[in-house]
């Protein structure tokens, strides 16, 4: 099995549909919100939408890792496989329901734990009804994944990720950021219901046909997986969301709210490289025992170099147009951009790093490796959210992100015994991302280019950046077939990626 493969192109190309519809409502609403209700207003929103990132994936006790990894390998059953999923959906919408009616009853503590202000407390039942619909639609994303059935899950991903929210803006002018919200969280519940129907159709189509032997087998792995990675799904939501409510309780909502912008920033690099990993986790999953696993780890330490490259170049880009970015964006391009949002996209390369990588190691080891490189990260966190100033907090964030990008491809290095010998291939690539950096500054600072210029300008470096690294994937790709063929052949030449 190959990453480069007809199949995985195809696949690929439906998930980063799915996620271009998300990111375009990711970059497109905050700009609506700043515009009808103000900054103030901006400042709650993303800080409810952290929360809900923050939060859904521990609430699904890791059970969509768990349907990715478990449901590709062989020797089960249909109907099987979907009462693992029905389980999983079952299990986890029932531990968050608890949790969320509980947090109903301590709603004006939990309002100023979140927020620092109890009046907010009227926003904690819509952020309850959006985590469950989150939750929910997490679990059902893991299983469609899980069964590489992309193309539903990629168009449950387009209708919750990017039609539902621009629905819910229609209540926002005279509803507000709190009508809003609960909206988005009664759409999302209606659209993950249509995508449970065709499980229990299964379900009661094979119910004769499964008998009550999976249910104990299910239970355990989904169980002794799915809680080993909630640290995990934990840790990442801290990481990206206890900075923000602790600068809540030190500055502006405003400051509040371009923070958050910086690490959406970074959010939006996940979303560029996060289809890579959506794939990945199961196949890799399917062919750990297959004498294919060297070349699929080769494949993707030839993706690893064009994911470095391109956080390279998106990082440099951003931080010279980050006034012109945050005017496009939210309408102003504040001065505190140079202590609260261009720091931030410093560490884009490493957070990418970090999200193709992990879904290998997640593939290989039920031992949670992902949350001990997290552990660190957070802890490193926590030192600027104690530290009391907010130059410091940024500082640490950022840090942060560096050392989770580095102990992650150590780990997968360790995990895989990879060497990193395709990176070579890459080089010139990295220099061309330095250069156009430095002449897209001159053209906007030299030569005064206008919004037209500056975009014909990045769209022409970015393709030559995506074609030239097309090429130093098919080098490495074709090097690598003709070392597996000398070695058919008899002769050893040190493989560089054999387990």
């Amino acid at each position: 099995m190959s990453l480069f493969s007809r199949s995985f192109l195809k696949d690929l190309l439906l998930t980063y549909s799915a996620e271009i519809t998300a990111l375009i409502a990711a970059i497109v609403i905050p700009g609506f919100v700043a515009r009808l209700v103000g900054m103030q207003q901006l400042g709650i929103y993303l800080l409810l939408r952290r929360v809900v990132a923050a939060g859904v994936h521990p609430l699904t006790l890791g059970f969509a890792v768990a349907l990715a990894r478990f449901l590709p390998q062989d020797g089960r059953l249909l109907g099987v496989r979907i009462r693992w999923s029905l389980l999983a959906i079952l299990g986890a919408t029932l531990f968050t329901s608890g949790l969320l009616l509980l947090a109903m009853k301590w709603r004006f503590a939990l309002a100023r734990l979140l927020f620092g202000r109890e009046e907010l407390a009227g926003f904690v039942k819509p952020l309850a009804i959006l985590l469950l619909a989150n939750v929910l639609h997490v679990v059902l994303y893991g299983h469609y994944r899980g069964m590489m059935q992309m193309r539903m899950a990629n168009c449950m991903q387009i209708l919750n990720s990017g039609v539902v929210p621009f629905l819910a803006l229609l209540r926002l002018k005279t509803g507000g950021v709190e009508q809003t919200v609960y909206l988005t969280g009664v759409f999302m519940l209606l659209v993950n219901c249509l995508f449970v129907l065709p499980l229990l159709r299964v379900f009661l189509q094979t119910f004769r046909e499964t008998g009550s032997g999976w249910f104990l087998n299910a239970a355990r792995n989904l169980f002794g997986y799915g809680i080993g990675r909630v640290p995990t799904a934990a840790l990442t939501g801290v990481l990206f969301s206890i900075a923000p409510v602790q600068l809540a309780h030190k500055a502006s909502l405003s400051a509040v709210g371009l923070f958050v912008m910086g690490l959406n920033f970074l959010r939006l690099g996940e979303a560029a490289i996060g289809p890579l990993g959506v794939l990945i986790l199961p196949r890799v999953a399917a062919t750990r025992s297959h004498k294919s696993l060297p070349q699929m780890m080769n494949d993707v330490q030839l993706l690893l170099g064009a994911t470095i490259t391109i956080g390279l170049f998106g990082c440099g880009h951003a931080a010279v147009l980050s006034d012109l970015l945050l005017g496009l964006w939210l309408g102003d391009s504040s001065p505190q951009r140079w202590k609260l949002f261009v720091p931030l996209i410093i560490a884009l390369p490493f957070y990418m790093t970090h999200e193709l990588l992990r879904h290998t190691i997640d593939a290989a080891s039920a031992i949670p490796y992902n949350s001990m490189a997290l552990s660190l990260s957070v802890a490193i966190l926590l030192m600027g959210v104690f530290s009391g100033n907010i130059a410091r907090l940024v500082f640490f964030q950022v840090f942060a992100f560096l050392v989770l990008g580095l102990l992650t491809t150590i780990l997968w290095l360790r995990i895989y015994r990879v060497r990193l010998t395709c990176l070579k291939y890459f080089l010139n690539p990295i220099i061309f991302s330095f250069l156009s950096v430095g002449w897209t500054w001159a053209l906007r600072r030299q030569f005064q280019g206008g919004l037209a210029t500056l975009a014909l300008n990045e769209c022409l470096l970015f393709a030559t950046l995506l074609f030239w690294l097309w090429a130093c994937c098919k080098q490495g790709r074709l090097i690598f077939t003709s070392q597996v063929h000398t070695l058919r052949e008899g002769v050893v030449p040190g493989l560089e990626n054999v387990l």
